[in-house]
This record gives C-alpha cells, structure tokens and sequence, in this order.
C-alpha cells in the first residue's frame, strides 16, 4: 500500500503591495513556490482571502507594475524553468487571467548561481531579468502591459548580486489609499 499526503506550500517566496485586484483596492500579494495568494488589507477585518490559485511551476521572481494605461497593477512572474506570464485581474469574471506568457531561455549561457533576479523600470517602459552569467534580458513593455520581443544585453560584469531598491513602488501605494 502507498500512502501520501500533500500539503500546500507553506513557506513565503516573494510578496509585494499592489492595486491588483481595483485602482482603490490594497492588495497583499503573497507567493508561496507554486501558489499566488491575492489578500484585501481591510482597516476593520485585517488581511481577507481573495484568491488562492496554483501555478504551473516554481515562481522564481515575481515583479509588481502598472503601465500607463491601465488602471490596476499587473503581475509579472518567471518560472525556474525560465518560463513568464503577465497576470490581470478581471473584477467583471472575479478572476486572474494571462496577458502575456513566454520562454525567456536562452540556449547559450550559464544560469547565475545567485538565482534570477528581477526588475522594473520606475516608468514601466522595461522589465529587465538577471538568468544568466554576462547577461542581461530586457523586455520591452507596450501597450497596456502587452511584451514586446525579449533582447539580450551583454554585461561586464559575469556576476550580478542585486538590483537596487525601487522606492518609487512603494510610495505609489501608500498615496494611492
């Protein structure tokens, strides 16, 4: 006979304050390994559930990003497989649906010892990705959150240890409340 339990990941990942869910809404968004969390900050009820939706691999970064256009922020998630996905909420269907999804692989090239490192530029024109030794993937954001094709930057420098803090997000969503 074999037996198995399967509990859901427990252990927090990446976590970022958005407007996911509304333009007035704050949100907390949690990722737990294969999980995306979506809470309500609420003054009189604390945290409230969303949505608890599983995810086709191991989130490897997970960047937060409003483009111009739109009203709500976007979720931008790469995978460990060096796979993406651009996620919307839908307040009509109450539900996250995919605006964008790709491969970011490369097929030269050594991935970091570091792991993946990821970001945002403050104007929201790029998100710029650290998988690779020497190198730099930049993408290019049109439209209402739609991906351009992907481009490779050759650094220097083999090896990158952060990105610098993007204090511009975070003031964003303290004034917006």
């Amino acid at each position: 006979m074999y037996v198995v339990t399967a509990q859901p990941p427990a252990a927090v990942t990446h976590s970022s304050l958005a407007h996911f869910t509304g333009p007035d809404v704050t949100n907390l968004i949690i990722v737990k390994c294969t999980r995306l969390e979506v809470h309500t900050l609420s003054e009189h009820d604390g945290l409230v559930p969303v949505l608890d939706v599983g995810l086709y691999g191991r989130v490897a970064t997970m960047e937060v990003f409003r483009p111009p256009e739109e009203e709500q922020d976007l979720i931008f998630l790469t995978t460990e497989r060096y796979q993406f996905c651009v996620l919307r909420y839908d307040a009509a269907k109450r539900q996250i649906t995919t605006k964008a999804q790709g491969e970011l692989r490369n097929r030269i090239g050594r991935a970091t010892d570091s792991g993946p490192i990821g970001g945002v530029d403050p104007g929201c024109r790029m998100l710029g990705l650290h998988l690779y030794d020497g190198l730099f993937k930049a993408i290019p954001i049109g439209h209402h959150g739609s991906m351009k094709d992907a481009f490779d930057i050759r650094l220097e420098e083999l090896q990158v240890s952060a990105r610098g803090p993007r204090e511009e997000g975070r003031e964003r969503v303290r004034e917006r409340k």
